[in-house]
Parts: C-alpha cells; sequence; structure tokens
C-alpha cells in the first residue's frame, strides 16, 4: 500500500477500486489529493481535492480528504 496517501483518499475508497494518486501538503494548512480513480465495471473518475487555510491538525486534514473519499465512493457507487 501507499504510506503517504493510505489515511487521504485511499481510505475511503472500497478496496476493489484502483487508484493512482499524487498527495501534497504545504503552508497555510494545506493539503490536497490528486487521483485518477478506477470503480469496477465503469470508467475511470479523476479527483482533485485540496484543502487550505485551515487550522486542524494534518490528522484532521488526512481524515477530511477521507470523508470526502468515502462519499464520492457511494455517490458513484450509487449510479451503477
Amino acid at each position: 500500500g501507499n504510506e503517504v496517501g493510505g489515511p487521504l483518499l485511499r481510505a475511503g475508497i472500497p478496496d476493489d477500486w484502483r487508484i493512482g494518486d499524487r498527495t501534497g501538503a504545504g503552508g497555510h494548512g494545506s493539503r490536497s489529493v490528486v487521483a485518477i480513480l478506477w470503480p469496477p465495471g465503469q470508467a475511470p473518475l479523476i479527483a482533485a481535492i485540496y484543502l487550505t487555510q485551515s487550522d486542524a491538525s494534518m490528522e484532521q486534514r488526512n481524515a477530511a480528504i477521507a470523508a470526502i473519499g468515502a462519499a464520492l465512493a457511494e455517490t458513484v457507487s450509487s449510479m451503477q
């Protein structure tokens, strides 16, 4: 698994989805992930999530991105 991206988008995506991602972090409480996602039996998706100007801890920002990933997966899965 991906040790850096593991607690981000990957944490909210089902195990049977393929994912290629690039993560980032910077000043001003920034955290980001850009990914291509392959849900089973569906066309690939591109996702870009960027958080900034946040006082949240790194763990809280990671959890927020994971929650966005879970919501994305739930929405896409319901479209089948």
